[in-house]
């Protein structure tokens, strides 16, 4: 993993344009150009298929396959990828098969930039994420305890 902690390879998935626009604002202020920025659930599992990521990071309402099926493909094919999904909308994982799935769950909108970016420097370093973390801005789902919900 040391390859890749020198240099992080990100995947954004994302079809609205405004967060488009976030991410990159976002990852050009944290100094990561290494990315790759999608609009097409379907394109990026297809780019997954044969390249390796250090950090995916996807919308979970997306046309043709939702973030937890790009999260559960990932996860079988890289267990070393770190994932994070972010949603706008009230969650109940229980509706999908995610047991042997481990991602972080950001929800929308976000209130604090800058421990978000805390968050995902520590993801592509490979880091602990929880070390310097307010307790309450994140929690264990009951359901799937390698789920880790943010509020951020």
């Amino acid at each position: 993993m040391g390859e890749s902690k020198r240099f992080p390879r990100v995947m954004i998935v994302e079809d609205d344009p405004t967060f488009r626009s976030f991410w990159v604002r976002f990852f050009a202020g944290i100094g990561v150009n290494n990315y790759v920025l999608l609009s097409d659930s379907v394109e990026a599992m297809r780019r997954l298929q044969n390249e390796r990521y250090t950090l995916l990071i996807s919308d979970v309402v997306m046309p043709h396959c939702t973030g937890y099926d790009l999260a559960k493909f990932a996860c079988k094919k890289w267990p070393d990828l770190q994932i994070l999904l972010t949603t706008g909308y009230s969650t109940d994982l229980s509706r999908f098969d995610l047991k042997d799935c481990r991602f972080h769950l950001l929800h929308k909108p976000y209130c604090n930039i800058a421990e978000i970016k805390k968050m995902i420097l520590h993801l592509i370093n490979g880091e602990n994420v929880f070390e310097d973390a307010s307790e309450d801005s994140f929690s264990e789902n009951e359901d799937y305890p390698c789920v880790t919900e943010w509020r951020l």
